[in-house]
């Protein structure tokens, strides 16, 4: 565990990646759709960098045809990979966070000045205890902090129900240490996140998150956070409107959309491939970036906001502005559960 604890525990060997079974694959080629297999429901998404040689992930084109060849190819693959060296080489630096309140503050608002790395570890699996995670932060060279702690709530609804604390022994919704709640449907195709006042005529909502997957390839994941003048509460009749401002039905100038990045399909390796630029190593169903988008889900550009993805039995965690600690780790809890649709072998 004392290794766990480290930073350099957030990087570790290569470990081969996984692949699944498909039908008809076109050896060699990186088809804009892959073949469609009903006999796999684990589409696992693994680093560039962890399957040995291939095509960086700067220059996979978004149509999925091989390495990119023209002018505007070449600048959109160059784009690429400047932004995801400022994402990755400009680390946010830590505030002094002693004490609950400072760590209460720096979990609420939103990232500024550089990627927060951090680590999500699984406390305590499922069975008959409630499942629990935490996200775990650090200053260069020193002990990691639990930034924020994550209770799924096995009785009080029928959907997920996590009840979020800066301690992670205390999940209490009257404590000083309750941060937040994040409910989804019975589905666990869409969720939202409120925050202190999770209750009451004053119930924010910070985060709203909706899951879709119309084919056999890796779902998506859609994510409306409200924008910086704009607050949605029950007490305005405003309940409700992420979920809404999802679906298209709220003015645009009022939110900030994300979308995940999709990865590329590898027929040769048989994998869902992206660039975690060596941050993550497994492969996995639960690995993603997400992106900046317009109101339809569109990526706007390639500069990441958040990744996430499987280090041994621990995930690495990177978010940066305009998302908080808070808002990051409630996305990051939503890939841990199982939906029953994709159980069930239905398109939604």
């Amino acid at each position: 565990m004392a290794a766990l604890r480290s930073a350099a525990a957030w990087c570790p060997a290569e470990v081969p990646a996984g692949g699944y079974p498909a039908r008809n694959e076109v050896p060699g080629v990186f088809l804009p759709h892959p073949p469609r297999s009903r006999s796999s429901l684990d589409w696992r998404v693994t680093d560039l960098e962890s399957v040995g040689s291939g095509p960086d992930s700067g220059s996979d084109s978004e149509n999925g045809e091989p390495e990119a060849f023209g002018d505007e190819e070449v600048a959109k693959s160059q784009a690429r990979k400047r932004k995801g060296k400022e994402f990755f080489e400009h680390l946010l630096p830590l505030p002094a966070l002693g004490n609950l309140a400072a760590r209460q503050r720096f979990a609420q608002l939103p990232l500024h000045s550089g990627t927060l790395r951090g680590r999500v570890e699984v406390l305590r699996a499922g069975g008959l205890k409630r499942p629990r995670y935490g996200l775990y932060v650090c200053h260069p060279g020193s002990e990691e902090i639990l930034l924020i702690a994550a209770e799924r709530q096995t009785q009080r609804t029928l959907g997920p129900y996590y009840v979020l604390s800066s301690n992670d022994l205390d999940f209490d919704r009257a404590s000083p240490c309750f941060l937040g709640r994040l409910s989804g449907n019975v589905m666990c195709t869409q969720y939202l996140l409120h925050g202190q006042r999770a209750t009451g005529p004053l119930r924010e909502e910070l985060a709203a998150l909706r899951f879709r997957k119309p084919s056999d390839a890796p779902r998506s994941l859609h994510v409306v956070l409200p924008g910086a003048a704009a607050s949605f509460s029950s007490r305005s009749g405003q309940e409700g409107q992420l979920l809404a401002a999802a679906e298209g039905t709220m003015p645009r100038h009022q939110f900030h959309y994300f979308v995940n990045s999709a990865p590329t399909w590898d027929s040769t390796r048989r994998v869902y491939r992206m660039n975690f630029h060596n941050r993550v190593h497994r492969s996995s169903s639960k690995n993603f970036q997400l992106l900046k988008a317009d109101s339809r889900f569109q990526a706007e550009s390639p500069e990441l906001v958040m990744q996430f993805g499987r280090i041994d039995d621990a995930f690495a965690f990177d978010a940066a502005n305009p998302l908080s600690p808070l808002q990051a780790f409630a996305i990051a809890l939503s890939v841990f559960d199982d939906r029953v649709y994709e159980a069930l072998r239905i398109y939604y």
